[in-house]
């Protein structure tokens, strides 16, 4: 249930409470004014006896309210009976009436006003026959509130079922568990001309549809008539009675909903084992628009489920070129390996040759080294060969390719993020020396190599750092600036190699050291053209990082 209707469901019962002292409050002033016929411990008595029976009922639904009502009138009765018909008990008499939008009970009964007019009919011997104008005139009005209420109900328990879907663990990579759902809903409700008994979700773009989900699984859907159905998607929010074939059997018993959403359609077909077809009248005046909020929420998730599953893809094609590029790496060098082998037998066939002072012996052996060095000539081409594939920077699916402009907002956003998974916000230091106004200016980067780079460089903060950690932004004429500093628990001599590898522009000095990374952060920033320096400043270590200032582009999300 969703949380307006539990807060509407206990706040009807508060009322119920309070309306029922309201009752005994005004029975007692009435029986003041007009001077009881009874005793005032009959009163107290009949009280007594009304809060008890009502207490007894409270909290018990369906047609448990109705005795509640009951209760009601024979205690307005007994109080009427000793005061007579006058403009003060009328207003007792008709106060259930007026509180009906209040009742607690689900469903509002005839009974709340046939009780009331027995009452006069019994209690009043000189019966106005008008009396039944403002029972009628009550009635009317009721009957709308009742309506209103109703579908303001109906539509809450469908939008807390999508509510329950967010919430639950166990459903929710499953969207099609929300029929199971809605059905009930829909068909307790009494705004659908039939009772369905299945739904079939179709997303529809240009002049094709695929079967998205559904209350059941459906192994081949057809339509009859594709293109009438394609061009009624245009100016109908609403179909009936479409023919369509689902597993092969003909259903043209049906209703469906139509939902457009960014460049394609969703279509929610409803199904009913009734053999006649779905009535068009009332439904497509009122009921229709009634659900249309719903299913057009229903179909956002249903987007949203299927844009997750594409990005996943998209990830899992990224990661298998990434799995095939090291797996070929690591086949190249298992080939060259092998390979190698020929130039092992090469040189020691040189080694014998040369030891030798045999002449007949070295001539014996030259045509071995002849055929030998013809297999080495071989075997370098096609280990050179394997090593320019691994080499070959479009062949590296970790190198950057694409670098795109960004406003300096999303920068920090990223390095605010970045930082708070390694660190407590509560130690974030930042000094910000950027002008937020007047002119503003985009920066260019790789999302995925800046995302590289500020991990690897705020993890090493955070294993590397005394305590003294923080961040600074600036801005010059052309360039905005990002330097990372934090204290090291290091020596000095051991922090200023750790600067010199960085600085280092010999990238074979650097892969023979321990980096922690520093290569592929230096490789990454390259790549994206990012100016960095490091370096060392009273015991603290500074990473710097400047960014090239372009025109601003307002079409960039900032």
């Amino acid at each position: 249930m969703s949380a307006i209707l539990e807060i509407d469901k206990y706040q009807r019962k508060i009322i119920s409470v309070i309306f029922r002292f309201l009752i005994i409050g005004y029975s007692v002033f009435i029986l003041s004014y007009c001077n009881s016929e009874f005793k005032w411990y009959y009163n107290a008595i009949a009280i007594i006896v009304y809060l008890v029976v009502y207490f007894f009922l409270n909290n018990k639904n369906m047609w448990i309210s109705i005795l509640r009502l009951i209760n009601d009138y024979l205690f307005i009765s007994y109080i009427i009976y000793q005061t007579g018909v006058n403009f003060f008990s009328l207003a007792l008499l008709f106060a259930p009436v007026l509180n009906t939008h209040n009742h607690s009970g689900e469903k509002k009964s005839v009974i709340l006003y046939v009780l009331p007019f027995l009452s006069l009919l019994l209690l009043d011997d000189g019966f106005n026959y008008w009396y039944s104008v403002a029972f009628l005139l009550f009635f009317s009005i009721n009957s709308f509130d009742s309506l209103r209420s109703k579908y303001f109900r109906f539509q809450q328990r469908l939008n807390s079922v999508i509510d329950d879907f967010f919430i639950s663990e166990s459903s929710s990579n499953r969207p099609y568990k929300i029929y199971e759902g809605i059905i009930p809903i829909l068909n307790n409700s009494g705004v659908l001309p039939q009772v369905i008994s299945k739904i079939i979700c179709l997303k529809v773009e240009g002049d094709k549809f695929v079967i998205v989900n559904g209350s059941f699984f459906v192994w081949n859907f057809e339509i009859s008539d594709k293109k009438e159905f394609y061009s009624k998607l245009n100016n109908k929010t609403i179909l009936f009675n479409i023919g369509i074939s689902i597993d092969g059997r003909d259903s043209k018993n049906n209703l469906i909903h139509i939902c457009p959403l960014n460049s394609h359609y969703y279509c929610y077909i409803f199904l009913s084992e009734n053999n006649g077809n779905f009535d068009q009248f009332p439904y497509h005046l009122f009921s229709a628009k009634l659900m249309k909020p719903f299913f057009f929420r229903l179909s956002k998730v249903i987007d949203a489920d299927l844009q997750q599953k594409k990005n996943e893809q998209l990830k899992l094609t990224e990661l298998e070129e990434k799995i095939n590029y090291v797996t070929n790496s690591v086949n190249s060098m298992h080939f060259i390996r092998n390979k190698l082998g020929p130039v092992k037998s090469y040189l020691a066939m040189v080694e014998d040759y040369n030891r030798s002072e045999d002449i007949d012996r070295k001539k014996k052996i030259e045509p071995y080294l002849t055929k030998e060095r013809q297999k080495l000539n071989s075997s370098i081409a096609q280990i050179l060969e394997k090593a320019d594939y691994i080499l070959k920077r479009s062949n590296n699916p970790f190198n950057v390719y694409k670098i795109e402009l960004y406003g300096i907002q999303q920068l920090f956003s990223e390095i605010r993020r970045i930082w708070n998974y390694y660190f407590d916000t509560e130690n974030f230091s930042l000094n910000w020396e950027v002008r937020k106004d007047r002119v503003k200016y985009d920066v260019k980067y790789n999302q995925i190599g800046m995302e590289l780079v500020l991990t690897n460089w705020i993890s090493n903060m955070s294993k590397y750092n005394t305590g003294l950690t923080g961040v600074e932004f600036k801005e010059s004429t052309d360039f905005y600036n990002v330097t990372f500093f934090n204290t090291l628990n290091c020596t000095d001599i051991e922090g200023t190699k750790f600067v010199e590898e960085f600085n280092n522009t010999d990238r074979a000095e650097i892969l023979v050291r321990n980096s922690r990374g520093l290569l592929e952060v230096k490789d990454f920033l390259n790549q994206m053209a990012i100016d960095a320096e490091m370096y060392l400043e009273e015991g603290k270590i500074y990473f710097s990082l400047n960014f090239k200032k372009y025109k601003y582009d307002e079409n960039i999300d900032n």
